[in-house]
């Protein structure tokens, strides 16, 4: 290709045919779009199109109708450019699926779906696109080919001195309400045919023939198969390996905001495009992309329906993103300065010190004196979804979700929003802190770890109020000295960031929900940002977790607990060996005592019980009832000293003044959840009891 560049006209999700016929709405369409034409012929030369790209919904259920009318608004889009239908290159979306024709199921795991997508596709999933392939063929755009044979749903085409890459997300779509996300898959076997073909190859810094794929769905859509590859799996992650082949990655489908590109696997560009029509008071936007052999520069545009003229304008600047790291080999890269002569680096190092004394100060509230144990590493449980999954009312994860055991670092790769469920004294904090290093100190990337404890009386109604809160924080503990610290300046620099929120229990449930929907909110609107969040599963019931991937930290296992009293017994002067011998001997106790492993499940209550695991003629004497007494009298004794928390309500604490005052409305509460059905009782219920307990201690209600 030329030095100077191809110019592409990105658009996505028309949706031809969504009105329905209501003359109001079509009118509505003709003038947003008549005006994106107007606003496309005024573009500066250097800027003018010289091929289409459409990544899906052309059409909205998949009829001959919906592409009637699209028909005539392509005419006028490549009248008024001087183009043909030879310069579109389209690939098929899941409204360009006829979703009457049924018995369609889908794959619920890779083989399965390798088998069904291998060539030729069986013709009960190509009948579904007939009409969205009869006008492509009608309307005189070129086909794309796949062992030899033409075809408009999977395929390669050259073009203008670019190879284009056609794939399918929607061959399993089920429609709306069906449950896509999650689901979906693009079909691995295809790109095995054309790489076998030599139509794509690994690109190398050098190659001078860009390679463009077109897909509707993003990642987040697919089965997780085809963006993540498993250890038990003998296949690549699709988006991964196809990363690998091509230079840039175009989709639709989110109808969101125009959002910064973000690379797949560190190798292919990806740019998602939101709708280019939904409706007319919406922030409906395109892209215009200059490529050149060596990298793409980049123009956004969004339609503003508060406008009264002029509604189509830039999204930010022009910016040139270079297919390869233009850095000579064994030249370090630069030091990323942030601001104030502080860099990335220098921030992240800060940030994972923090996190250190974040997790030392949890580890010495169990333990107040001497040398504590290093924390262990644990796995996490994640819920691979075929389907959308949900929380009960009793905060338990559903199943029919393939479960896979893995760290938190891999989990959390996976997804830009991650939840990590799990009850009290699992190791959430821990965990969390943990990630917060490894991210800093093992990759290089910058990550926050924030008790969501130190936020309450923040507004999170907007997302600018939610940044604030967590600049704040941020600016209090980690950088104290940059007066104008504010997130937002490592947002609009495009440095990657992981925000690790900690404790969302800590806030009412009503606040907690509206941090997690800004914390989304900003996740849309910036490609840099990743965000992991940890809480107790009862107080996040009623969430809708259908954007974040679930995770649990499950119960202690074998090697586990043995890890963990092994480092135990070394806090407190055991040699290696003999903590080794120790670790055995309290597993010993722990499986003569039924009782005790049974609840013996989490790190908190594990390191509460050794002292008493290595004294077995002390441990026979004691009831499990007298056991806990002890425990929990001891917690309640030292509560403050401890945790290093404020005294509880000073209204409560002078109504329970002692330990064994505290003790007895405990009891109290146990009592009325034992009675409750299925073990839960409602707060109105408990706050009722403590009222009756304080009138019958005489003490004001």
């Amino acid at each position: 290709m030329t030095g100077v560049g191809v110019v592409i006209l990105h658009l996505s999700d028309l949706h031809f045919g969504a009105e329905k016929g209501n003359a109001s709405g079509l009118d509505e369409r003709e003038v947003v779009l008549r005006s994106l034409i107007d606003f496309i012929k005024v573009q500066p030369q250097e800027w003018h199109p010289e091929i289409v790209c459409i990544s899906g919904d052309i059409g909205y259920a998949g009829k001959e109708s919906d592409y009637a009318a699209a028909v005539e608004w392509l005419k006028q889009l490549i009248n008024a450019t001087g183009l043909s239908p030879n310069d579109i290159i389209l690939c098929p979306g899941n409204h360009d699926a006829d979703l009457g024709i049924r018995g369609i199921g889908f794959p619920t795991d890779a083989d399965i779906a390798d088998e069904w997508l291998s060539l030729p596709v069986p013709p009960h999933l190509q009948n579904r696109f007939a009409a969205f392939s009869r006008f492509c063929k009608d309307f005189g755009i070129p086909p794309v080919k796949i062992k030899g044979e033409d075809n408009y749903l999977c395929g390669s085409r050259t073009h203008k001195g670019i190879m284009f890459i056609v794939l399918n997300s929607a061959w399993f779509c089920q429609g709306k309400g069906k449950g896509d996300k999650g689901i979906l898959w693009v079909g691995l076997p295809h790109i095995y045919s054309l790489e076998a073909e030599g139509i794509i190859k690994e690109t190398n810094a050098g190659e001078d023939v860009p390679c463009i794929a077109l897909i509707h769905h993003p990642r987040e859509w697919l089965n997780d198969s085809e963006h993540t590859p498993y250890a038990s799996s003998n296949r690549p992650g699709t988006m991964d390996y196809l990363s690998q082949r091509c230079h840039i990655i175009l989709t639709g489908h989110t109808h969101g905001v125009a959002r910064f590109p973000d690379k797949i696997a560190g190798a292919a560009w990806h740019i998602t495009s939101g709708a280019t029509y939904e409706n007319a008071g919406h922030f409906n936007n395109f892209a215009l992309l200059k490529v050149e052999s060596n990298g793409f520069t980049l123009r956004q545009f969004e339609f503003d329906p508060r406008a009264s003229s002029k509604p189509w304008s830039p999204k930010g600047k022009a910016e040139f993103f270079p297919f390869y790291n233009p850095r000579p080999p064994g030249v370090p890269e630069s030091p990323r300065c942030v601001t104030h002569g502080i860099t990335v680096e220098d921030l992240g190092e800060r940030a994972a010190r923090f996190a250190e004394r974040e997790m030392e100060k949890k580890s010495r509230a169990i333990q107040r004196e001497g040398e504590l144990p290093e924390p262990i590493l644990r796995s996490v449980n994640a819920y691979l979804r075929h389907e959308r999954y949900y929380l009960d009312d009793r905060g338990r994860i559903q199943p029919g979700h393939r479960e896979v055991k893995e760290s938190l670092q891999t989990a959390i790769a996976r997804s830009s929003r991650t939840l990590l469920l799990a009850e009290l004294g699992a190791g959430k904090s821990t965990l969390a802190a943990q990630v917060v290093i490894h991210l800093v100190r093992q990759q290089g990337l910058l990550s926050f770890f924030i008790p969501v404890g130190k936020l309450k009386g923040y507004s999170f109604e907007t997302v600018a109020g939610a940044l604030d809160a967590l600049s704040s924080f941020i600016k209090g503990q980690i950088v104290p000295e940059w007066g104008d610290f504010h997130l937002l300046g490592l947002l609009r620099q495009r440095i990657e960031l992981t925000l690790v929120l900690d404790g969302l229990d800590e806030l009412n449930p009503s606040t907690a929900r509206k941090l997690l929907e800004r914390m989304s909110d900003v996740v849309h609107q910036w490609a840099n940002v990743r965000v992991v969040a940890t809480g107790r599963p009862l107080e996040l019931t009623g969430f809708n977790y259908e954007e974040w991937q679930l995770l649990e930290l499950p119960s202690l296992d074998e090697d586990e607990m043995f890890r963990l009293l092994q480092n135990v017994a070394i806090s407190t002067g055991c040699s290696s060996e003999d903590a080794k011998q120790e670790a055995r001997n309290c597993l010993s106790v722990l499986k003569g005592r039924s009782e005790l492993a049974a609840i013996a499940s989490t790190p908190l209550f594990l390191r509460l019980l050794y002292p008493y695991l290595g004294n077995d003629a002390i441990l026979k004497e004691y009831t499990l009832g007298d056991l806990l007494f002890d425990l929990l009298e001891e917690r309640l004794i030292t509560w403050s000293h401890r945790e290093g928390r404020e005294p509880l309500e000073p209204e409560l604490e002078k109504a329970y003044p002692t330990a064994l005052s505290k003790l007895a409305l405990l009891g109290r509460v146990a009592k009325e959840i034992s009675l409750a059905r299925d073990g839960v009782v409602r707060r109105e219920a408990l706050e009722l009891a403590i009222q009756e307990d304080l009138k019958d201690r005489g003490q004001p209600q």
